[in-house]
């Protein structure tokens, strides 16, 4: 009680001492921010409700998990046994002393499957991963010096998919260890984030509307002057701009004119029930039918292009598996800090883009002299250089046949301007 009202008096506090005496997890949170209610607790984990406003409530997990990797497997199990219950939002959040690949330690003694194998079970049927993050990888250290010396991954931040479709732009930050032997994590949600507008994406299933030739074509006419590559640009730009605009007004909303045509397409077929006879309606039903198996399959087409999953193919109804896995890639992609050259923390869109700019403007943009060049080349991580042989074929002309072949190798489905 002592050290808790030394940190503060004001907040309220939960622990796990009555499943186990020493308390190995402790909770604070400040009572006028939000409402916190235990679900259950162990002596390695304790479930919470986290409740925000009535619209915003998710379910958090801290764990620190035992040593014993035969103990373990009770919170494994645990974790897998709420998540078959559970449809919340939910984060998972400690010391999981227990790697999920092989890769997530350096030093000590090679890595063995039992030392991954039954979390990353867990990991797979709870269906939870790795919340996007950035900061220290290697979490934990033994602190010891020489070749004694091992760094694993153990602290984690994971959350499910409900977690991705409720807080998109969120993100974990493992911040240095300091004289702890544990790097601290702190989750950030972002909920007032606005990202500027989205990059111009040509979707292939475009190319298969009537009209589409006569779009590019009357873009692509209108007369431009200048020299050959102005003209050029400025051609591509003018499509673009016709296509987003044709696009725009052909599919304004994809998702509802999916629904739309399906309800045109069910009320028409009820209507066959009670006048089987109808041919008027009968062929109305018919091409409702096929607007709806239209605009469905663009819609599927659209959201394999932007989940860029290779390895499953249109038309089984996949939308809703190709837009989870849009979203898992965006929020791991979203960049949602960024600490400058002076350790300072950037988290409006507009301050990071600027030094992005700044900064590659300064490593490629400048003019160097031969002391700065070498400096600032070695600043690059370079894992391997081509051989001098190599050289003469990077400078040749490239020939009509190369181009043709790299298109070639260029994905179908392959989104982009």
């Amino acid at each position: 009680m002592r050290i808790r009202n030394n940190i503060n008096p004001s907040w309220s506090y939960l622990d796990n001492d009555s499943s186990n005496n020493f308390g190995r997890i402790w909770i604070a949170w400040d009572p006028r921010l939000l409402q916190v209610n235990l679900l259950r607790s162990s002596p390695q984990a304790i479930f919470l409700e986290v409740v925000f406003s009535p619209m915003i409530n998710f379910v958090a997990t801290f764990v620190y998990v035992d040593n014993y990797y035969m103990t373990r497997n009770s919170l494994w199990a645990s974790i897998i046994a709420f998540a078959s219950i559970n449809t919340r939002p939910r984060v998972l959040l400690g010391d999981f002393n227990s790697l999920l690949y092989p890769s997530d330690k350096l030093g000590g003694s090679p890595v063995m499957p039992i030392h991954y194998q039954d979390f990353s079970r867990c990991v797979q049927l709870s269906q939870i991963f790795d919340l996007q993050f950035s900061g220290c990888f290697y979490t934990w250290t033994n602190c010891q010096l020489d070749g004694a010396v091992i760094r694993s991954k153990l602290d984690r931040g994971m959350v499910n998919l409900q977690w991705i479709q409720q807080f998109q732009l969120s993100k974990a930050d493992f911040l240095l260890p300091g004289i702890s032997d544990h790097s601290p994590c702190v989750v950030f949600i972002f909920e007032q984030r606005k990202h500027g507008p989205p990059p111009f994406r040509f979707y292939n299933f475009l190319s298969e509307e009537k009209d589409f030739m006569n779009v590019v074509r009357g873009a692509w006419n209108i007369t431009v002057r200048g020299n050959p590559m102005i003209v050029f640009v400025i051609k591509l730009k003018n499509v673009k701009h016709a296509i987003i605009h044709w696009k725009k007004a052909r599919f304004k909303n994809m998702s509802e004119q999916v629904l739309q045509d399906k309800d045109k397409m069910d009320s028409a077929q009820l209507l066959l029930q009670t006048h089987p006879l109808d041919f008027n309606l009968s062929r109305r039903e018919r091409k409702y039918v096929v607007e709806y198996v239209k605009i469905d399959k663009y819609e599927e087409f659209v959201a394999k292009q932007q989940s860029r999953i290779k390895w499953l193919d249109l038309g089984d109804s996949n939308t809703s598996f190709f837009h989870n896995s849009l979203k898992v890639r965006r929020s791991k992609n979203n960049i949602l800090s960024l600490y400058n050259s002076e350790n300072v923390k950037l988290e409006e869109d507009q301050d990071i883009a600027k030094e992005y700019i700044a900064y590659y403007s300064d490593l490629f943009g400048s003019d160097l002299n031969e002391e700065d060049n070498s400096t600032s080349l070695s600043r690059l991580r370079i894992d391997a250089c081509i051989q001098q042989d190599d050289v003469e074929d990077l400078i040749k002309p490239v020939t009509r046949e190369e181009v043709v072949v790299a298109l070639h190798y260029i994905g179908s489905s392959k989104v982009g301007p």
